[in-house]
């Protein structure tokens, strides 16, 4: 009798607290909100055959499509994107990195064959299929900039690469429209310093903020650079690995192997770390992006991870994309994009 009393009680009380949820239930003040994908899948885009990288800048994106050759999308409507531009590369070369100027309407590929320690860069106008020039490069490329001049006296731009050969570092040559001659030129071109070759270990992927470099070297941090006056400004060591970084404001944020590292550059002369934030389960972050508050770092064997930026010295991880072999990302406004060997080009947005 005593225990039926018990049991009996017990359901009353069970029926009571149950009573009680459900008149708080719709405020859920008590409970922790898990955070909501910041990237939504939008749209995915193959080409044929594996694609190695992707560079974004306005309406249109570039693709290195391997042996299916160079590519230039116009991506304005990501449910009806659109090929304005193929470079069908020769036999037994491959596509294997791009840049990308919408302003300029120019886009670069890097070619190389089965030989990893040799290629060139080629330059064409996507908007009339023109071929401007390249450059050439003894090792593997690292990263890969097109960039628009900002000298008044003449229409210019540069093509900035890193080349991880040992003599190498950070290469680049620059071009100049010739009116007379209605071509792009290097003849007649101010002279840009050919390389800036870090003391040690590989120069990697750069961030460019007006005329400075933030360039990551292995284990050697972060450089940052004024190429066109072949200046150092200063160095810094990071926790990790310096595979990567990119601006974010005065900040530089650093692929850094495991770690996400903030750099405050507020003062370029004297960098500091501010933090570093471990990702648990990353194998080796390489690249980063920044789009809006938010940084795109990729693994190249888990997928991409999404960092909240909003707080620099506190950044958060909020959300991972998980993919099986991702090659590259980019970011252009609120939309991310990722190449992957298996998927194709996959498009996010936030």
């Amino acid at each position: 009798m005593f225990t039926q009393t018990r049991i009996a009680a017990g359901v009353i009380l069970v029926i009571i607290i149950a009573g009680l949820l459900s008149f708080t239930g719709c405020d859920d003040r008590n409970e922790a909100e898990l955070p909501k994908d910041v990237f939504t899948h939008q749209a995915t885009y193959t080409a044929g055959s594996v694609i190695k990288h992707v560079a974004v800048d306005g309406n249109y994106a570039a693709i290195a499509a391997s042996v299916s050759g160079t590519r230039v999308l116009d991506v304005s409507d990501v449910d009806a994107i659109t090929e304005v531009f193929a470079y069908e590369t020769p036999n037994f070369v491959g596509s294997q990195w791009v840049g990308i100027s919408s302003g300029l309407g120019m886009v670069s590929t890097f070619l190389n064959s089965s030989d990893p320690y040799f290629g060139i860069s080629a330059v064409f106008n996507f908007l009339n299929g023109d071929t401007i020039g390249g450059m050439g490069f003894t090792g593997p490329l690292a990263d890969l900039a097109l960039i628009p001049g900002t000298e008044s006296s003449v229409q210019s731009f540069y093509l900035w690469a890193t080349d991880r050969a040992g003599d190498d570092g950070l290469v680049g040559t620059r071009y100049c429209y010739n009116e007379e001659q209605a071509k792009w030129t290097t003849v007649g071109c101010p002279f840009v310093p050919p390389t800036y070759t870090p003391a040690r270990d590989n120069a990697r992927g750069f961030g460019i903020k007006d005329n400075l470099f933030a360039i990551a070297i292995d284990e050697d941090g972060i450089h940052i650079e004024e190429p066109l006056t072949n200046t150092r400004v200063s160095n810094l060591y990071t926790p990790g690995i310096a595979y990567d970084c990119a601006w974010y404001g005065d900040y530089i944020v650093v692929a850094d192997r495991y770690f996400v590292t903030m750099v405050n550059a507020a003062n370029v002369d004297t960098p500091v770390v501010v933090t570093s934030l471990i990702i648990d389960g990353a194998d080796r972050l390489n690249s980063v992006e920044v789009s809006g508050s938010y940084a795109a770092l990729m693994d190249e064997y888990d997928g991409v991870y999404i960092i909240d930026l909003s707080e620099p010295a506190d950044p958060k991880m909020v959300q991972q994309i998980k993919l099986n072999e991702p090659t590259s990302i980019a970011a252009d406004g609120n939309r991310l994009y990722i190449t992957d060997e298996l998927a194709g080009l996959l498009i996010y947005t936030r």
